[in-house]
């Protein structure tokens, strides 16, 4: 799983996303997460999109995640 949060998050507060992150990896879950220094909700998200679509990119091509739970 690939999860990005952007520290700034105006709608969904970044200990949220965090809380998110820990429950999943408790429970054995391979998630990579980032955190967007820099923006809030919906620049976050334009901002990540790339490494978004690059992270789904590597999955189709066999290639390892980098889980950093």
């Amino acid at each position: 799983m690939y999860q990005y949060h952007a520290l700034g998050d105006e709608l969904i507060p970044y200990g949220v996303g965090r809380r998110l992150r820990s429950d999943w990896c408790a429970r054995g879950a391979n998630v990579e997460f980032d955190t967007v220094w820099v923006g809030e909700h919906v620049s976050g998200v334009i901002t990540h999109s790339l490494a978004a679509g690059n992270w789904l990119a590597d999955r189709f091509a066999g290639r390892p995640t980098h889980a950093n739970c």
